[in-house]
């Protein structure tokens, strides 16, 4: 089997692990679509979601795909170590906090909006060493707004889901801080009305793209990733000798 249809094969047995169906040679898209009833433009924003999931450089999860295949593992070894590092809520686990509170914030009056959002801000989350921040805000990369997320709020109708942005206004005026690709994945999760938790499926499919990529690259090269670990602190004053 050649090394595109390997990729092809551990893309599609992924696929059909994160949507718990039987494995077949579908789109990527058009497998979503059939799985969650979609229409044609609602497709298209599924299909928009796994692009602009599939690659970012070298995050936490990516890394961890491309040690363990350094480590000269198979790739479904690499890819599971990647769905670990990107379940964690300070990678791919994000999109559930987003959902969570964009789902309570909907359910909430209009008026009352503003003041949920700034309970939320206010909230603690000491069990989850979080900083005070909303959930689906702020990118470190991106002091200027996440354009991932941009894209797929552009392709949403503002009079169609009207909630949706004016809860991404009122945040940006709270805090002064842009909505990222985790707001906006799961603002597709809540307008094309799919199952709650189907944006972390959306980044975790399309993000296996770039993991397979970066793990052939990294087969290829034949080493091991092995940083070493160099002591830059003080070291105790033992006194003379």
């Amino acid at each position: 089997m050649h090394t595109h249809q390997k990729a092809m094969l551990w893309m599609h047995l992924t696929a059909a692990a994160l949507l718990g169906i039987a494995p077949d040679y579908q789109a990527f898209h058009q497998k979503l679509a059939a799985a969650w009833q979609l229409n044609e433009d609602q497709t298209e924003l599924v299909r928009a979601a796994l692009v602009v999931s599939a690659d970012h450089e070298l995050n936490v999860s990516t890394f961890t795909v491309r040690c363990v295949a350094s480590a000269g593992a198979n790739m479904g070894m690499a890819l599971v170590a990647g769905l670990a590092a990107l379940s964690g809520p300070k990678h791919g686990g994000e999109s559930l906090r987003v959902s969570r509170m964009l789902r309570a914030a909907m359910a909430t009056p209009p008026s009352d909006i503003s003041s949920f959002l700034s309970k939320r801000l206010s909230k603690h989350d000491a069990h989850e060493h979080f900083s005070p921040r909303l959930p689906g805000f702020s990118h470190p990369l991106y002091p200027d707004g996440d354009p991932r997320g941009a894209l797929l709020m552009k392709m949403l109708d503002r009079n169609r889901h009207a909630g949706l942005f004016a809860i991404a206004d009122m945040a940006d005026d709270l805090t002064g801080q842009k909505l990222n690709i985790d707001f906006g994945l799961v603002a597709i999760e809540i307008a094309c009305q799919l199952p709650p938790g189907a944006a972390q499926i959306l980044f975790a499919l399309g993000r296996t793209a770039g993991w397979i990529a970066h793990a052939m690259e990294q087969i290829e090269t034949g080493q091991l990733i092995r940083p070493r670990a160099r002591y830059v602190g003080k070291f105790p004053d033992i006194g003379a000798v």
